[in-house]
């Protein structure tokens, strides 16, 4: 780039004495690559790459071997096209990856490029080929191509001339330039015991940063771990090791790692990680690289705090784990399908609980959406309890388990509070006699301690082993959230009662600052006679003799990002835990710094804008807060989409699909017309059955509209299969009425509607099967718009 020619410094790294690392980099891979790494100022730098931020898209899938997957088509092969004549210019590049998710957005890896055709627009990638395959729309980025480097802080390593090409993103006078060669880990600990190693930092490393394998009462405390290539902290084996009060960040994988204790006597390993803060991390390998994971038999994990990474932050393997009083927000920020906390399929890690922790903030996905707590395929025996769940799309979901207890669990503005499901009956019933089966028998689940810990795997195999039994769904609170989906087995094998939900504020003390405390239980008892109380104020980190202050928290922005109709007032506050002396802010989506403007009063807002804002105590500094507020104007020309709309009381088979089609494969299409604004909401099969439906508040100037315009209709995909009836409710003076219902609607079939709504306070839409079942019932709310 003819911009980049003035700016990039290069250094001859022989002339300098750096020594090659001579890593070999593989084909494919999932794990670290093993080069070495680049960082300015104590920040990770990025190789060399298009698009500069987000992702491409593949254009289609060419490879010859096409398949699918429950109704989601893609190919086995590397091979795909691409739009516009960008990948052109890497024909020439020796050695050129791409980073993909795939074919899942819960599974990405790196490949190499073996051919890129300009003339086809097609790109092959060096087999062999991702495990998943591909398909259409999935995102992509190429690196490692020296054409590229077109913007502050890229840089490029010719490895045959073992040269750094590097854009500095500010003055390098006075700033360290490092780059990471070390391949083994800081320390190992073997088979020794009670050995502490406190108040040290690691850094700068393309291996693991300290290895525990063996002994007992080793310790971590007051560690600083950052800008690792791998793992930061593994503990195998042994007893007792803990990891206590340390920070971990710029990690290219995961975080701690614990793993000890025998399952054949359930003997418990006594391994913990406390105390301990965890960001930015996962940012080489995005998917399974957990924060904090516990493998084994009694581990434990509490007063964590942690955040941003693209996918899932805590995870664990086997029995009786402690998993309680964590922090955990801003994760699964690229991923689907996929959890705050999330394992599952093996019916024989039971014991464990999940209670007393905060999860909050938590994008959608793109198709099936993600999740607080998520007991994914069958995962049985768990306890979820007095957790706070607080803007997740789906705060709870248990995949068909049996013999989980949920219970006690606060549910905040979540548009699905808790679903579970009863899939091994149908899709996942491969899985029961396979991989269910064989997992059980490798246990001795017949035999002491098990068949006294766990007397419900005894007759497991014999009692309808598909069948989600035994589940208790008691006495949880769900606050402005949408429903319960309950399958009908675990009402009839279970025992469901004592939830509420409700639209109004129980008594929080400050929810603006993140403090869901509960003032007044005994109004809480009113709608949850059992509930009881969630030590809120001891979530989180603590201060102790390694950790003798609290990290700064980044500022509030309420409301967080929305749609609204003329002029909002957007308010700054400091965040949860220590007060602000100072908030700064842009309006225009920069970084703010302490130069920015200061929050001294309301922000008014009457156009698009992005909100920043810092938080900041003498020379400490937050992490930033964002958030997007999107302008509309009510009018002769004007008009709101829905689209950018939040819903309340969602209930639809498999969600509420904004912009796009069920298989998430792209837009909806009714007669032969694409629609990149629409809301699809399938009919859904639990009760009360063949009914989907999302509210809409009508505030903020909404309340002025007096039409709502769509087509409605089913997917093309779905062809001349399935039937719906489309309705439109209004709330005017408390009280609902139906203001719109469509003739019987089949596939290919569809209508433009004009629904008069003045006056109202809120609209319904809502979605019935036609009377007979949800099959193929695809319901598109295509362009909705209040004028």
């Amino acid at each position: 780039e003819p911009a980049a020619r003035a700016a990039v410094r290069q250094l001859d790294l022989r002339a300098v004495g750096i020594p090659e690392p001579g890593a070999e980099w593989t084909d494919r891979y999932r794990g670290t690559p093993g080069w070495a790494e680049l960082y300015f100022g104590g920040q990770r730098q990025t190789i060399a790459r298009w698009p500069n931020e987000g992702w491409s898209r593949i254009a289609a899938v060419t490879g010859g071997q096409p398949f699918d997957v429950r109704g989601t088509v893609g190919d086995k092969v590397g091979r795909f096209t691409y739009q516009g004549e960008r990948p052109a210019r890497w024909v020439d590049e020796p050695e050129l990856w791409l980073h993909g998710f795939w074919f899942w957005d819960w599974s990405d890896q790196r490949q190499r490029v073996e051919q890129i055709d300009p003339a086809t627009r097609t790109i092959s990638l060096v087999p062999p080929h991702h495990y998943y395959g591909y398909r259409k729309n999935q995102g992509w980025y190429a690196f490692n191509a020296l054409c590229e480097l077109d913007s502050p802080g890229e840089y490029y390593l010719d490895r045959q001339r073992w040269t750094l090409y590097f854009w500095p993103p500010a003055e390098p006078a006075g700033q360290e330039l490092a780059l990471s060669l070390l391949t083994v880990p800081f320390a190992t600990l073997t088979d020794v015991s009670h050995v502490t190693l406190r108040d040290l930092t690691f850094e700068l490393s393309r291996g693991e940063g300290i290895q525990i394998r063996g002994g007992t009462g080793n310790r971590i405390a007051g560690c600083n771990l950052r800008n690792l290539s791998k793992l930061a902290i593994r503990i195998d084996g042994g007893t007792d090791h803990g990891v206590q009060s340390c920070d971990l960040s710029g990690l290219g994988v995961g975080g701690i790692s614990l793993s000890g204790g025998d399952r054949a006597s359930l003997t418990p390993a006594g391994h913990f990680a406390d105390n301990n803060y965890i960001h930015h991390f996962a940012q080489l390998v995005h998917t399974y690289q957990n924060g904090i994971s516990l493998s084994g038999v009694g581990c434990r994990m509490a007063h964590n705090l942690l955040h941003n990474t693209v996918h899932e932050a805590l995870t664990y393997r086997g029995n009786d784990h402690r998993v309680e009083l964590n922090e955990v927000y801003d994760v699964c920020l690229e991923a689907d399908d996929s959890g705050v906390i999330h394992q599952g399929r093996d019916w024989t890690w039971r014991g464990n609980v999940i209670r007393h922790n905060f999860f909050h903030d938590i994008p959608a996905g793109n198709a099936v959406s993600n999740m607080g707590v998520y007991l994914d395929d069958m995962e049985c025996g768990v306890e979820v309890y007095g957790n706070v769940l607080y803007r997740i799309p789906r705060a709870i979901l248990v995949g068909g388990g049996r013999d989980n207890a949920v219970r006690n669990n606060l549910i905040i503005d979540c548009p699905t509070a808790l679903s579970i499901d009863n899939r091994a009956m149908n899709w996942a019933s491969y899985h029961v006699g396979t991989t269910m089966k064989g997992l059980l028998d490798k246990v001795p689940y017949q035999q002491e301690p098990w068949r006294s810990r766990y007397p419900e795997l005894l007759s497991i195999w014999s009692d309808e082993p598909a069948v989600p039994k035994g589940n208790v769904v008691r006495d949880n609170l769900a606050v402005r959230s949408g429903p319960f989906e309950l399958s009908g087995e675990v009402t009839r094998y279970g025992e469901v009662r004592d939830n509420a939900t409700t639209a109004e504020d129980p008594g929080f003390a400050d929810p603006q600052r993140l403090d869901f405390t509960l003032t007044d239980l005994a109004a809480v008892r009113r709608l949850v006679p059992g509930f009881e109380p969630i030590p809120f104020g001891a979530i989180g980190l603590y201060r102790d003799e390694y950790r003798r202050e609290l990290p700064l928290r980044r500022p509030t922005i309420s409301p967080a990002g929305q749609s609204f109709v003329e002029e909002l007032e957007v308010v700054l506050q400091s965040g949860r835990g220590r007060a602000a002396e100072a908030i700064y802010f842009t309006t225009d989506g920069s970084l703010p710094t302490t130069a920015s403007d200061r929050y001294t009063r309301p922000l008014r807002l009457t156009e698009d804008t992005t909100v920043t804002a810092l938080a900041v105590v003498g020379d400490e500094t937050s992490t930033v807060s964002r958030a997007h507020f999107r302008a509309h104007h009510l009018g002769p020309r004007g008009g709101v989409p829905l689209t950018e709309l939040a819903f309340t009381e969602p209930q639809a088979h498999a969600g509420v699909k904004v912009n796009r089609n069920y298989a998430s494969s792209g837009p909806v299409s009714l007669g032969g017309q694409p629609y990149a604004r629409s809301l699809m909401i399938c009919p859904a099969a639990a009760p009360p059955g063949g009914r989907g439906q999302a509210v809409f508040a009508l505030t903020n100037g909404l309340e002025r509209a007096t039409t709502l315009t769509a087509r409605v209709g089913l997917d093309d995909v779905v062809k001349t299969n399935g039937s719906v009836v489309f309705i439109v409710e209004v709330l005017r003076d408390g009280a609902w009425e139906q203001v719109y219902q469509s003739r019987l609607l089949r596939g290919g079939q569809s209508e433009a509607i004009e629904v008069p709504i003045a006056g109202a306070s809120a609209i319904k839409l809502v979605t019935t099967d036609g009377g007979d079942n949800i099959h193929s019932d695809h319901a598109v709310w295509a362009e909705p718009m209040l004028r």
